[in-house]
């Protein structure tokens, strides 16, 4: 692997680690298999800011969360139609997003 590839995900587990810890977890936590409610919720939006705002292609969501295509997808899409049509969620995702920003920014 090239120390680019190395850097890019390196910087993607931050983010991904970012994103869990903005929902009080680890990683780890969102490789679970479980389904509760926050969790999931916490799983899902990580799929989306990964896959929107940071280019990770579904098949390496799918590796890195050991999840199916179809799954990911599927999420991916909940989370978008609800960040469409949900102003609080949309909120709360935009505030998520720029806390993400701030956070990697300075590492």
């Amino acid at each position: 692997m090239e120390l680019r590839e190395q850097r890019q995900e390196a910087e993607i587990m931050g983010v991904a680690e970012a994103i869990a810890s903005q929902f009080g977890y680890r990683f780890e936590n969102l490789l679970a298999k479980g389904n509760s409610g926050h969790l999931t919720t916490a799983r899902n939006f990580a799929y989306y800011i990964l896959h929107y705002e940071y280019g990770v292609s579904l098949n390496d969501l799918c590796k890195m969360f050991q999840r199916t295509n179809r799954e990911v997808c599927y999420r991916i899409a909940k989370v978008r139609d609800k960040h469409e049509s949900d102003q609080a969620f949309r909120l709360r995702c935009e505030t998520i997003k720029k806390k993400l920003k701030d956070d990697t920014a300075v590492e």
